[in-house]
């Protein structure tokens, strides 16, 4: 009786939570600045503050990696978006705000009546000792550049000083990167944050058109 009882003991996994965005779903244009977030989790949610309990919590819900909001309902609200492409990004958080590990979600939207000039360019890109994949970028000048990172090792980071980005890379976490190419020429976008032995040559080269 006691084998089995240790066995099980080892291979158990901390349960995982489920996160959808109801609304705005990915690629969707909104008409006019108001744009309503609409969440559904099977986590039990409760309000920040209350005592922490493993299965409940709360909503962390960003737009544009700002404008953060936070709660325990499942609805919200962002007023005065400017038109153009946005990126929605929610998390659980415990009442404590500690974020339960793997339970982000993201989608991309467009505002307002102009946004059938914007072209949008969006890539998954993977980094890893020491190395971006894929390495080189090419877009067109005046996109809208969407990157989807996630480290699969250690912590990293990604910056593209030309364009204004700093982004840490914490492992199995995905980060949204996002920026207007408004400027033609071959850039360099490399990790800022020491990572091992090949840090330096850990580099990719951004091509705008």
């Amino acid at each position: 009786m006691v084998l089995p009882i240790l066995i099980a003991g080892c291979t158990s996994q901390l349960p995982s939570y489920t996160l959808s965005i109801i609304s705005p779903s990915d690629g969707q244009s909104v008409q006019g600045s108001t744009v309503n977030v609409e969440l559904s989790t099977d986590m039990k949610l409760v309000p920040a503050g209350a005592e922490v309990k493993e299965g409940e919590g709360h909503f962390h819900v960003y737009i544009d990696g700002a404008n953060e909001q936070r709660g325990a309902g499942t609805s919200f609200t962002f007023s005065n978006v400017a038109p153009g492409v946005h990126t929605i990004r929610t998390e659980l958080h415990r009442s404590d705000h500690s974020s339960y590990e793997g339970a982000v979600k993201t989608v991309t939207f467009t505002t307002g009546t102009s946004v059938a000039t914007i072209a949008t360019k969006q890539f998954d890109v993977v980094a890893k000792q020491f190395t971006f994949e894929p390495g080189t970028i090419e877009v067109e000048q005046g996109d809208v550049v969407i990157l989807k990172i996630k480290s699969i090792d250690v912590d990293h980071g990604f910056a593209l000083p030309d364009f204004g980005v700093s982004q840490k890379l914490e492992p199995g976490k995905e980060a949204v990167v996002q920026f207007t190419a408004d400027k033609k020429g071959t850039f360099t976008f490399f990790c800022n944050v020491l990572c091992g032995s090949g840090h330096d040559s850990m580099k990719g080269t951004l091509v705008v058109r």
